[in-house]
């Protein structure tokens, strides 16, 4: 997973939260 949201899941399965793609400057916005 590459955590665009902080739902999505790392590759070790556990959530990506704060260290998603979303929570970061210069990072996606949510769709």
């Amino acid at each position: 997973g590459r955590c665009d949201c902080p739902y999505d899941l790392m590759r070790n399965g556990r959530l990506c939260g704060g260290r998603s793609a979303y929570s970061k400057p210069g990072g996606r916005s949510p769709v």
